[in-house]
């Protein structure tokens, strides 16, 4: 087999060879300022949703890969006069009152997520199970200890309908005595898992559907979940974006 020789043999050559025409160098870009953003609810937070977070077009690039949601929420139980009142340390049942493993994001049953007036992202509505097995399959044990306790995470070590569950009595003691507890959690669809920038002038829609009472909370059996008289009443929800001016 011949080889391409020059008619010239002194004659430069007139292309390169190192130069690659497939594999261009990125471009090189500056960020000239972070932000965070918060989105608040399109409408008032009731107790069956859904949830609407509306990310309006703007020049600014966003970092979908730090999507958090935040909510502020407590549990109520009804009295004996029929009127939703916090939970109290003075009542005995109220203090094995709590909620499930990584209530944070097993708050939501199904995300949806639109760009542009074109749905890009459904989870179904199994995005709990989805995410929890992510969160348990893909993140080490020290990592799902420090981090993941920002959703109310906390690894059980017994059966988790137990009292003695040292994760159950954690998760209860954050809306122990009425008080208001605060999560925050990565939500998880595949723009969330790419660290490209989406590009500006882009109008996104997140919209939340949450799971019900009696799968959110964990009651003594003597209790039902909901419609016995204990409830999960979130006073905030927020959506957090990162977002980035080139």
């Amino acid at each position: 087999m011949s080889l391409i020789k020059k008619i010239d043999k002194d004659s430069v050559e007139g292309l390169e060879g190192s130069l690659s025409l497939f594999s261009l160098p990125p471009t090189n870009v500056a960020i000239n300022k972070t932000n965070v953003r918060e989105l608040l609810p399109l409408s008032a937070l009731n107790q069956t949703g859904p949830y609407l977070f509306r990310l309006f077009s703007d020049s600014q690039y966003c970092d979908l890969s730090k999507t958090y949601l935040y909510l502020l929420s407590s549990i109520e139980r009804k009295n004996t006069a029929g009127e939703w009142v916090p939970i109290s340390d003075t009542e005995p049942t109220d203090k094995h009152v709590g909620v499930i493993q990584n209530f944070g994001s097993s708050f939501i049953r199904s995300l949806k997520v639109n760009i542009s007036g074109i749905e890009v992202f459904d989870s179904s509505i199994y995005y709990h199970y989805r995410d929890y097995i992510m969160q348990e399959l893909g993140y080490s044990h020290e990592i799902r200890k420090a981090l993941h306790e920002a959703g109310c995470y906390y690894v059980d070590d017994n059966d988790q309908n137990l009292y003695t569950n040292k994760g159950f009595t954690a998760r209860a003691s954050r809306f122990a005595g009425g008080q208001q507890c605060e999560t925050m959690v990565k939500l998880n669809f595949d723009l969330a898992r790419q660290n490209a920038l989406m590009l500006n002038n882009q109008d996104v829609i997140f919209t939340i559907h949450r799971n019900n009472d009696a799968f959110l909370l964990l009651t003594p059996p003597w209790k039902t979940a909901g419609a016995g008289g204990v409830d999960v009443w979130h006073e905030n929800a927020i959506v957090k974006i990162c977002g980035k001016t080139r």
